[in-house]
C-alpha cells in the first residue's frame, strides 16, 4: 500500500470534495468548508474545488484565509483566466494593491508577451498602480504591454488622465 499512498491521497481528496458539493446542495455550508479544505489539501491542482473553498472563507468573514488559499494556488491555476480573475478581483477588492504589484512581478515575463493571460496580468499591475495614485508606472505598463489596444486599457488610461486633471485628454 505504501506504493500507492499518492494515489489513495488524491482518490480522498476527491472523495472530499464530492462530498462537499452535496454538503453545498444541502444547505450545509459550513460542513462543505471542513470537507473542501481537506479536499484541497489532498489535491491541490483541483481549481474550482479550492476557488469555491476561497468564496466559503470569503463568505465567512475569513477573507485572509481566501486569499492565501487562491495565491498558493498560483503555480496550478497560472493558465486559467478564470482562476486569475477571482484571484485579481479579491485583491483588488481588498485594496491588496501591493500583493497584485508583487504577483506581477513574479509571474511576468522580464519582456512582453503576446500571450493572453500575460497581458491580464499586467493589466491588473497597472490597475493596483492606478489605485495607489502611480498613474506613470500604470501608463509605462500599459504601453510597454499595448494593453492600449485593448479597451480595459484604453479606459485606464482614460482615467489617468481624469485623474491627473484632463478632462480633455480622458
Amino acid at each position: 500500500l505504501p506504493h500507492r499512498w499518492p494515489e489513495h491521497r488524491h482518490a480522498l481528496g476527491r472523495h472530499y470534495i464530492g462530498l462537499a458539493h452535496e454538503s453545498l446542495r444541502d444547505g450545509r455550508p459550513v460542513d462543505a468548508l471542513q470537507q473542501l479544505t481537506a479536499g484541497v489539501s489532498r489535491v491541490p491542482d483541483e481549481l474550482e474545488a479550492r476557488r469555491q473553498l476561497a468564496i466559503l472563507n470569503t463568505r465567512f468573514g475569513r477573507t485572509a484565509v481566501a486569499v492565501r488559499i487562491l495565491v498558493d494556488g498560483l503555480p496550478h491555476g497560472r493558465q486559467n483566466l478564470e482562476y486569475l480573475r477571482h484571484l485579481f478581483t479579491l485583491l483588488l477588492e481588498l485594496q491588496r494593491e501591493e500583493q497584485v504589484l508583487e504577483i506581477a512581478a513574479r509571474e511576468l515575463p522580464a519582456k512582453p508577451t503576446e500571450n493572453v493571460l500575460d497581458a491580464f496580468v499586467a493589466l491588473q499591475a497597472a490597475t493596483a498602480n492606478f489605485a495607489l495614485g502611480r498613474y506613470d508606472a500604470a501608463e509605462v505598463i500599459c504601453m510597454n504591454w499595448q494593453l492600449n489596444r485593448s479597451l480595459e486599457g484604453v479606459l485606464l488610461l482614460a482615467r489617468c488622465d481624469w485623474e491627473r486633471g484632463y478632462p480633455d485628454l480622458a
